[in-house]
């Protein structure tokens, strides 16, 4: 028996813009179908993975932040940072980082 998506789920699949939700280990627990799609990936080959493994370069840099953001539970707005494609090619993002 296949488990219908919840709405909250449904809402982020649909959406283009790149979700993430890590783990204090830096560990992906949960990303949108647009994330998966930027690294060129099935989201079942990312969940449960380390950012490490995907980002090389940028995930220590990234889960600073993340840390950061978690620690004082205050989100930052508007960060643009760079990220490496699924070819390799680096673009420039604005991302946002929340607590949960």
């Amino acid at each position: 028996v296949k488990l219908e998506k919840s709405k909250f789920q449904q809402i982020l699949d649909g959406s283009p813009d790149l979700v993430w939700i890590k783990d204090t280990e830096n560990n992906i627990v949960y990303l949108n179908e647009a994330a998966a799609d930027s690294r060129g990936l099935k989201r079942e080959e990312m969940e449960g993975r380390s950012t490490y493994e995907f980002y090389p370069d940028n995930a220590a840099e990234y889960f600073k932040d993340d840390l950061r953001v978690m620690q004082s539970g205050v989100p930052e707005i508007g960060i643009i940072e760079p990220v490496l494609t699924a070819s390799g090619q680096k673009k420039w993002v604005r991302t946002s980082k929340h607590p949960w």
